[in-house]
Formats: structure tokens, C-alpha cells, sequence
């Protein structure tokens, strides 16, 4: 597998280079640079499997690199001092990212997830990528659900509600679609906050849009558009009620 790494820190792709050759034997780093310029001749050079690329390279932005790779054969990971937009548009598209300061064993896992991957074609996760990089809301229309055979592009406006068990969340869909991914209900809940998702219990975070009744109890139950009766936890329930308020008038 042929690497590149593009950040503008010498010291920063130094530490990469060294962690990778010291547990990948397979992985040939073809080269390093540190701007949108130098990475761009380097890409076209050496065509290479996998980039490593910085988001903040001085006064340029990797994402604008982003758009000039071939995303039918190259995986990109990011790497990123704490940048809260960018984080969040990039786990809206479910591609990978590292923070800074790196971590060996996030980098291995990140490194082995990219080598493992059947399917290397992020063109669909970065048109997601940049319609969020490119709208003034919080609140993308999109999402990708991602899972060990690949990948699903959701509507959020047609997800009612989303169930979480252990390591994995089920999304299921106005059309009565589930879709199972690898990650947990927490981080589903911070990255759809704002919108019209909420946690009413440890295991279920709502479309508060397709809530159809409530019924009373200790904490209640929200009655959904599929039929189902969820569990309002006693902490959350009042909060629960005044978030609903707006979506019944």
C-alpha cells in the first residue's frame, strides 16, 4: 500500500512516518508535504492508496486537497487539532479522522481500518462532506451509516427513531427500513443535537417529528408513528415534553 502524508508540521510528519514504519511492513510511504501545492504533486506522482492529510495546513484547508483526489481509489484519513465544525461534518460522512496529538494505537486502528476496507470509493461520502462544509446550518439533511460491508446515505428527515445496544445503533426509517452501524447511540445523540433528535431513554433518541401521543407514567411512554411505544425516562420527561412543544403546533 503506497502513503502519503500532507501537514505543514515537520515535527508532526515525522512522528506519523515513524509509528507507521515501525508497524507496518507492508505500507510504503511515498513521500511528504506540507501544503496544498506540494501534496497535490505529490498525489499526482505517486497515485497513492492512502493520504494522511492535515485539515489546518497554515493558511490552507486540506478539505480544498480534499476535492482534487480520485475518491474512486485513494482513502483519505484526517488529522486535526480540535475543530468542532470539521469533526462533525466529517462523522456526518463517516470518513475517518485522527486528533492531534496522535495517538499510536488511534492511528493503528484508523491504518488497519483503511487497509481492511473492501470498497475504497468515498466519492458518495465526500459529496456528503462537502454539502455540509458548504451550508451555513448546523443541522445537515444527511447522514452516512456505515457498517462492516459498507456504507448507506440516510435522509434524516425520514429516520423516526434510533436504538442503541451495546457497540451498534439501529436507525429505523419512515419505510420501515433498519439499518444496524457500528457505533453507539451517544454519539449519534452529539452529532444530530440541535435538530429534532432527542435521548428520552439510555437506549432510544427520538425524531420528535413523528411523535404521535404520550402516555402518562412515572416517565411516561412516547407513542411514535410506527406504532411503537417508547420508555421517557423520569429525568428526562419534562424536558422531553417542552422539547416536543414546538412539533405539535
Amino acid at each position: 500500500m503506497r502513503l502519503v502524508i500532507i501537514d505543514d508540521e515537520k515535527r508532526a510528519r515525522k512522528a506519523l512516518s515513524t509509528l507507521i514504519t515501525e508497524q507496518y511492513s507492508d505500507i510504503e510511504i511515498c513521500g511528504e508535504a506540507d501544503g496544498i501545492k506540494s501534496g497535490l504533486e505529490l498525489i499526482s506522482k505517486y497515485n497513492p492508496d492512502l493520504i494522511l492529510l492535515d485539515i489546518h495546513l497554515k493558511k490552507e484547508s486540506g478539505f480544498d486537497l480534499f476535492k482534487y483526489i480520485n475518491h474512486e481509489e485513494t482513502t483519505v484519513i484526517f488529522i486535526t487539532a480540535y475543530s468542532e465544525y470539521a469533526i462533525k461534518a466529517i462523522k456526518f460522512s463517516a470518513l475517518d479522522y485522527l486528533l492531534k496529538p496522535i495517538d499510536p494505537e488511534e492511528l493503528k486502528m484508523a491504518l488497519d481500518r483503511a487497509i481492511g476496507m473492501k470498497n475504497r470509493n468515498q466519492t458518495e461520502r465526500f459529496e456528503i462532506l462537502d454539502e455540509i462544509l458548504d451550508s451555513d446550518s448546523d443541522n445537515p439533511n444527511r447522514i452516512v451509516l456505515s457498517d462492516a460491508q459498507g456504507f448507506t446515505i440516510v435522509e434524516l428527515k425520514e429516520v423516526i427513531r434510533c436504538e442503541g445496544e451495546r457497540n451498534y445503533t439501529t436507525f429505523h426509517l419512515k419505510d420501515n427500513t433498519k439499518i444496524t452501524t457500528t457505533r453507539t447511540l451517544i454519539e449519534f445523540e452529539r452529532l444530530l443535537s440541535g435538530g429534532p433528535f432527542f435521548r428520552i431513554y439510555k437506549s432510544h433518541l427520538i425524531n420528535l417529528k413523528y411523535v404521535k401521543g404520550y402516555k402518562k407514567g412515572k416517565g411516561g411512554f412516547a407513542i411514535m408513528t410506527d406504532e411503537t411505544e417508547l420508555p421517557v425516562s423520569r429525568e428526562k420527561k419534562h424536558q422531553f415534553l417542552d422539547a416536543l412543544k414546538p412539533y405539535l403546533a
